[in-house]
């Protein structure tokens, strides 16, 4: 039995189809693996090398320990000098022009009562045209 024609254009038809699919999937795995790999790669050059233990020095200096560190909301100066810097290097201009403001955190009264207004704003009691059903 001879295929008619239509068999032959629907066998190839097919045969296209899985050759494509095929090669869009390769193309992917491909991309996949390449990402993968570049993933992997930034991730070896980011790690630092572990510094070797500096041996111990018997100074009074190092017997002594330093005070703990208290968390505090204010930024140290040495904080503000490298934004300072980083601030002058992004803009393009001497340190020197760069003046950073000390600003304190507002209260979050506005942000509590805006949200207090959107969530009672949208129920279907407070709507003037809307009544529920009892």
């Amino acid at each position: 039995m001879t295929p008619t024609l239509a068999q032959s254009e629907m066998t190839q038809g097919f045969m296209l189809t899985l050759v494509g699919m095929g090669v869009v999937f390769l193309a992917l795995i491909t991309l996949m693996l390449l990402i993968g790999g570049l993933i992997w790669l930034s991730g070896r050059m980011d790690r630092k090398p572990k510094p070797k233990p500096a041996p111990a020095a018997a100074s009074p200096a190092a017997a002594t320990p330093a005070a703990p560190a208290t968390p505090s909301d204010e930024p140290g100066e040495e904080l503000i000098a490298v934004l300072a810097a980083a601030a002058a290097a992004a803009l393009g201009r001497p340190v020197g022009t760069v003046r950073l403001v000390r600003f304190r955190r507002a209260s979050d009264d506005w942000q509590a009562g805006g949200r207090r207004a959107l969530t009672t704003a949208h129920r279907p009691a407070s709507h003037p045209t809307r009544k529920l059903r009892s």
